[in-house]
């Protein structure tokens, strides 16, 4: 994100456990029946896919589109975090909750192709601006070979 990380650290937990926030901890009560947990050095997590759809409900669409872009990232050391299939999944799961449109759209708009927050960021403001997408990545040649990359190209 381009905005300042937050000072709070954000818990989901069941609808009847009680309990409230406090300090640095805000508690989020939910049916966690939807929810999708996997286990990470022994702990429940929510999923890569579930976390960035929970996030984007929340965050401004420039940022949401940042915090996809990068779980899609397809030269991340290690793999991609999760896959466009499993956001949308995990969207129409969320729908009708708040913050579900602004999710949909954010997972609509992001792209595999995005190598920095930046550019998720750059890329949002170029569409917001109502200019046409741009080609993204695109490798330069000339006669004796690749010379290059470059982030934005014109279509």
């Amino acid at each position: 994100m381009l905005s300042p990380w937050p000072d709070t650290v954000d818990v989901t937990v069941e609808r009847a456990s009680g309990g409230r926030s406090s300090g640095r901890i805000r508690r989020h009560c939910r049916d966690l029946a939807g929810v999708e947990v996997v286990e990470h050095q022994g702990m429940l997590v929510t999923s890569p896919a579930q976390t960035v759809v929970d996030l984007a409900r929340k965050l401004r669409f420039a940022d949401a589109v940042a915090c996809i872009d990068s779980a899609f990232h397809r030269r991340r050391k290690g793999g991609r975090l999760t896959m466009r299939g499993e956001v949308l999944e995990r969207v129409s799961v969320a729908e009708g909750a708040r913050g579900w449109r602004r999710a949909r759209v954010a997972a609509g708009f992001s792209t595999d192709r995005s190598d920095s927050v930046e550019e998720s960021h750059s890329r949002v403001q170029i569409h917001l601006r109502g200019c046409p997408p741009p080609v993204l990545q695109l490798s330069l040649s000339d006669h004796e070979g690749r010379i290059g990359e470059v982030a934005f190209a014109r279509p």
